[in-house]
């Protein structure tokens, strides 16, 4: 399978069922990590990028909670998709599995009363119509 040019790519149909990891802090500097508490939700379901334009940097996340727009950041040609609550999802397209499906990693840095970050991973799949 040979890789995907990003500026070729228009939706993509992502899976993320591999358990992730979050880690939370304390005011002491010390850290728990545990599995994601969004793994489970991830889990359940599919995330689809579509209206992914690279040279405009942009392009709309659809999920289990509604559809949201997306920028695109990095010139690289995997894509990195920046969330507007500190979340960013990079696809792999340079490195193709076997089956011709992308490797996926989402990572999420919040702070509520502390930071809590988690990771989760995935892979998604080219359902660009051309």
């Amino acid at each position: 399978m040979s890789w995907a040019y990003a500026d070729d790519i228009k939706t993509l149909r992502c899976f993320f069922d591999e358990l992730g990891v979050s880690a939370v802090w304390d005011n002491n500097g010390k850290f728990t990590s545990e599995v994601s508490k969004f793994s489970n939700k991830l889990r359940d379901g599919e995330l689809i990028f579509d209206n992914i334009d690279k040279k405009a940097r942009t392009a709309r996340i659809i999920g289990i909670y509604g559809a949201s727009d997306l920028i695109i950041i990095g010139d690289s040609n995997d894509l990195y998709f920046l969330y507007y609550d500190q979340t960013l999802i990079t696809v792999f397209l340079s490195f193709p599995l076997k089956d011709g499906s992308f490797p996926a990693v989402m990572s999420s840095h919040q702070r509520i009363i502390t930071p809590i970050i988690s990771q989760n991973y995935g892979t998604c799949v080219n359902q660009t119509i051309n």
